[in-house]
């Protein structure tokens, strides 16, 4: 993420599956964005694995974003990975953890 941006994705195809690296903050203004970009993959590759290693904030309109990607478009594994313990705390909380894989 570049200085000055508030928000970055960046997907790469690797075998059968797409990782989503979101860095920056997931929020109301940059939500429609992950989802947009996310929702053409599901049912075109075996999983989505979100990398969240650089995600500094998660709101509730980023948690919902997110609760609505399994089981949109098809049999897709949807997985998060690498959350911060602020965002995976949020995750968990919210009970975002029961719908959708978070690992380390």
């Amino acid at each position: 993420m570049r200085a000055g941006e508030r928000f970055c994705l960046h997907i790469e195809l690797v075998d059968d599956a797409a990782v989503v690296r979101v860095s920056g903050e997931l929020d109301v203004v940059t939500s429609p964005q992950l989802r947009d970009a996310v929702q053409p993959l599901l049912g075109t590759v075996a999983e989505v694995a979100f990398d969240f290693a650089e995600l500094r904030f998660i709101d509730s309109s980023g948690l919902a974003a997110l609760a609505r990607l399994p089981g949109v478009g098809g049999p897709s594994r949807v997985v998060i990975r690498g959350s911060s313990p602020m965002v995976r705390r949020v995750l968990e909380i919210s009970q975002l953890s029961s719908l959708v894989a978070v690992e380390d």
